[in-house]
């Protein structure tokens, strides 16, 4: 079944609901998406070395810089190389022995930018008010 035929999407003027989901991305989105992503990770390492702690102690310098490069991002169409690299840590799970002949134990640690998931988070906000 198609989503569409199942679920009914808010009434609305089209033109309206555009002008809604095409705006620049204001600081106050940005604040909002910080303040939930941060009380939902405590202390996680971010790709570019820097964890959430840091974000947020520096948040009056960051987040005038986060608002040009989203809307710039927006502006030009354009992902940068950056936000899709990841760093994956492989990690020997404790207490755990390792058999021959089978893989060990482990598990994967990945840090992705934090660019990569804001930007997506903005927008899905603004999904948010148009999708049932």
């Amino acid at each position: 079944r198609c989503f569409r035929s199942t679920k009914k999407l808010k009434q609305g003027n089209r033109s309206e609901q555009r002008s809604d989901l095409n705006p620049d991305v204001t600081m106050s989105e940005i604040q909002v998406i910080c303040e939930n992503f941060f009380s939902r990770n405590k202390k996680n390492s971010l790709s570019d070395g820097y964890t959430d702690e840091f974000y947020r102690e520096f948040q009056n310098d960051i987040f005038p810089l986060l608002y040009e490069v989203f809307n710039w991002t927006l502006e030009n169409e354009t992902w940068r190389a950056t936000w899709n690299s990841a760093i994956i840590t492989v990690l020997l799970k404790s207490g755990k022995k390792i058999q021959l002949f089978l893989l060990p134990p482990h598990k994967f640690i990945k840090y992705i930018s934090i660019q990569y998931k804001l930007l997506p988070a903005v927008l899905a906000c603004r999904l948010a008010k148009i999708l049932p």
